[in-house]
């Protein structure tokens, strides 16, 4: 099995929550190992964050792995320029130090993106079956996770439960940058080119 190793805002949700999902949607083809535990979205932004830069290395030797799946929230529409090349440029930074077998998962604009893109699938986990939301692109809803707290009985700690459930198809349907991400995930995967993860466009 390929052995990945997950960076993200908070491991024991988000990174906890796709790792899930990809078991479960592709049972015994990965193995997944959480690095950098108990950091935030902040440390990750920090510019002195030479010791994480040191520990990702240390870790991802230890693991001997194959890959690092890096996951961040753009907390932006992708028309955003500015705060894209900052992501950017933070994955990079990340990338070097692995020898580049990073793969970059840019969340458009919020992970909870991907629940709207399955709203079927969270009413029916929620008993909640008298909500509507109309199948337009998850990633043109400026705050997902806002939309969510105010209209059903969603919480953040309920991410990494729900995040697992939602159908593969109908995330590819209804969530243009989710597809692409599994497009180049897949790409890399396969081919086992050791280079910089694909960016949107």
């Amino acid at each position: 099995m390929v052995r990945i190793g997950v960076i993200s805002e908070n491991n024991k949700n988000d990174g906890k929550a796709i790792a899930d999902w990809f078991r479960k949607n592709f049972p015994n083809q990965f193995d997944f190992y959480a690095l950098l535990q108990n950091i935030h979205g902040g440390s990750l932004d920090d510019k002195n964050s030479n010791h994480l830069v040191l520990k990702l290395r240390r870790e991802f030797e230890l693991e001997t792995l194959d890959y690092v799946l890096y996951i961040r929230d753009l907390d932006a529409l992708i028309s955003d320029k500015t705060k894209l090349k900052f992501r950017k440029n933070r994955f990079r930074r990340f990338s070097k130090v692995v020898d580049k077998k990073a793969i970059f998962m840019l969340n458009i604009v919020e992970i909870e993106a991907l629940i709207l893109a399955d709203f079927d699938t969270f009413k029916q986990h929620n008993n909640q079956s008298d909500l509507h939301f109309e199948n337009i692109q998850a990633a043109e809803i400026e705050n997902p996770s806002d939309y969510l707290e105010k209209n059903t009985s969603y919480q953040k700690s309920d991410l990494s439960t729900i995040i697992p459930l939602l159908n593969l198809e109908t995330l590819k349907a209804n969530h243009k940058h989710f597809k692409t991400f599994l497009t180049e995930f897949f790409k890399m995967i396969e081919q086992r080119k050791y280079k910089d993860a694909p960016y949107y466009n």
